[in-house]
Parts: structure tokens; C-alpha cells; sequence
């Protein structure tokens, strides 16, 4: 396998694996209502952080995936 495949196959699987990421992340973010329990608004935050971290590791390499395309032409 040439260097150009190997990078090309490399973006192939971090836009694939980002692609995910940001789909589990995107069901919205809950709000917190007042009339929960600190527990509960603690938990609903804790949740949301979660998605948030998803969506960001999921935009990186969707980044990344792009990125090695680009590598790969002048490869």
C-alpha cells in the first residue's frame, strides 16, 4: 500500500469515526429546569458536558479527516 493510500484510508476512518461522535452528541442539549433538584440539575449539567465533549472530539476529526485529504493529493 502506497503513502497516499495509507493517509487517504487514515482521514476515510477518522471522518468515519467523527462522524459518529457528533451524532452522538447531537440530540440536544437539556435544559435545567428550577424546579429540579440540585441532584438532578447536577446531573442534566453533567450530561451536557458529555455532549459537548462528543460534539468537539467529532468536529476534530471530521478536521483531521479533511486535513489528511489534503495530505494525501500532494503525497
Amino acid at each position: 500500500m502506497t503513502v497516499d493510500k495509507c493517509v487517504n484510508l487514515a482521514g476515510a476512518i477518522a471522518g468515519v469515526v467523527g462522524t459518529i461522535l457528533m451524532y452522538r452528541g447531537t440530540f440536544g442539549l437539556q435544559a435545567v429546569s428550577t424546579w429540579t433538584s440540585q441532584a438532578m440539575a447536577d446531573e442534566t449539567a453533567r450530561s451536557n458536558r458529555q455532549r459537548l465533549r462528543l460534539q468537539r472530539g467529532g468536529l476534530i476529526l471530521l478536521t483531521a479527516s479533511f486535513a489528511l485529504q489534503i495530505v494525501a493529493l500532494f503525497t
